[in-house]
């Protein structure tokens, strides 16, 4: 993985028309198969979007507005602990040693990453035909 694609933490991806979040939802529960993770959509104070399952503490978060489609990332840690034991360690302890067993110190180290990047290009199949030229 290229410096570049380390640092990225978001990604616009223009449409011919625009979309709703429900109906983006839609089309990506119909290739659920291809989607690099478990996705839901959720509804808040702030918006609607469309969230992945965390992975090595990053969360790929998608979002619409008009015919703008955005995906970004976030870091998620729990931020709770007991007596300096973080609580959502073993949950991602966990993640690290299989991506460890998966592809060694590196993979534990950018797997986060991977996924993120692995949601961006996913997105980008499934939208290729709806995409705006350029």
């Amino acid at each position: 993985m290229d410096m570049r694609s380390y640092m990225k933490n978001s990604e616009k991806l223009t449409l011919v028309q625009p979309m709703t979040i429900e109906e983006l939802h839609g089309l990506m529960t119909q290739y659920a198969y291809a989607m690099p993770g478990r996705f839901e959509l959720k509804k808040g104070l702030m918006g609607a979007s469309i969230k992945f399952d965390e992975y090595l503490e990053t969360e790929p978060v998608i979002k619409v507005k008009g015919s703008v489609v955005t995906v970004s990332k976030s870091t998620v840690s729990s931020g709770v602990s007991i007596n300096g034991m973080d609580l959502g360690a073993p949950k991602r302890m966990a993640q690290q040693a299989q991506a460890f067993q998966e592809g060694g110190l590196g993979k534990a180290i950018t797997g986060g990453q991977e996924y993120f990047l692995k949601v961006i290009e996913t997105m980008k199949w499934l939208l290729q035909n709806r995409m705006a030229a350029g």
